[in-house]
C-alpha cells in the first residue's frame, strides 16, 4: 500500500518544490491523506485505509502484539487489494508501469 500511496503522490505531480515522494512512511501517509481527503467513496476512504495499514504495520513490527485473528488478516488483505484498486483507476497507474508489465493484473 505505501508504494501504491506513493505512485499516486507522483502520478499526482509529486509534492514540495522537487515535486517528488517524501521518503519516509509517516510523510506518504500525510501527503496521500491531503491528497485523497475530498474525494468521494473508495478513494476518499484510502486516506483511512493506508493510516490503518501503516499503524498494523508498526505495531506488528514492534512487537506490541504477538499475533492477528485470521478474521483481521482477511480484512486487512481485501482492504489492501481496494486500496492497490482504486489508487491504480484513479491515477492510471497501470500507465506508468514498462511496456513489459502492462499487461500484467
Amino acid at each position: 500500500m505505501y508504494h501504491c500511496a506513493a505512485a499516486a503522490l507522483f502520478a499526482a505531480g509529486g509534492v514540495g518544490k522537487r515535486k517528488d515522494v517524501p521518503k519516509s512512511h509517516e510523510h506518504v501517509l500525510e501527503h496521500f491523506g491531503k491528497l485523497v481527503r475530498d474525494e468521494p467513496g473508495d478513494l476518499g476512504e484510502a486516506g483511512r485505509l493506508l493510516s490503518h495499514a501503516l499503524s498494523d504495520r508498526m505495531t506488528a513490527d514492534y512487537g506490541l502484539i504477538e499475533g492477528v485473528s485470521e478474521p483481521d488478516a482477511a480484512e486487512t488483505a481485501a482492504d489492501a487489494v481496494r486500496f492497490v484498486e482504486v489508487c491504480t483507476v484513479r491515477w492510471k497507474l497501470k500507465d506508468l508501469l514498462p511496456p513489459r508489465f502492462q499487461g500484467a493484473s
